[in-house]
């Protein structure tokens, strides 16, 4: 949520969903469709991708509006312990944009960091490390269950339509 809409507009946003739509499980969502029992009802699946840690303080207030998203994760982050190259853009932005570094020299470690992985110490690299979910938390939001389902997400966001993949 936090990086497509501000946290009060995603909180009118969870009422809206909860006054009118049922939310379920990605996976049972998909069966009502094909059962046919969608048409009859409002149903909507929410789901979040990347394994990105900004909308985990979100997860406890969803699951009070009955609003339990699936979870779509790369291996990267969770797995290999490294990040999403198709993030560079948006983490250097917004770890530039709290700290005085200057951006050519946040770039250079954010490639170090795709290379080593999260190893080490260092400002930048907890930065990095912290905007993920971790293993624990995954298991932990399964636990409670705050998220009813975890689905696979490529690392880099390519099209895999039909047409697109050669």
């Amino acid at each position: 949520p936090l990086i497509f809409t501000g946290r009060s507009n995603f909180h009118s946003h969870l009422d809206y969903l909860r006054d009118n739509f049922q939310c379920v499980p990605l996976k049972e969502g998909i069966q009502m469709w094909k059962e046919g029992r969608a048409r009859n009802e409002p149903i909507i699946s929410l789901t979040f991708d990347d394994g990105l840690s900004g909308y985990a303080s979100d997860l406890e207030l969803m699951g009070k509006y009955n609003l339990r998203p699936t979870l779509f994760l790369s291996g990267d982050p969770v797995l290999r312990n490294r990040p999403l190259r198709v993030h560079k853009e948006y983490l250097v932005e917004k770890f530039c944009r709290v700290g005085t570094e200057r951006k050519t020299n946040v770039e250079r470690e954010f490639v170090d960091i795709l290379h080593k992985g999260f190893l080490g110490s260092g400002r930048f690299l907890e930065f990095v490390r912290a905007q993920y979910l971790n293993a624990i938390e995954l298991k932990t939001f399964l636990k409670q269950q705050l998220v009813p389902d975890l689905g696979s997400h490529t690392s880099n966001h390519t099209s895999l339509a039909e047409d697109d993949v050669k």
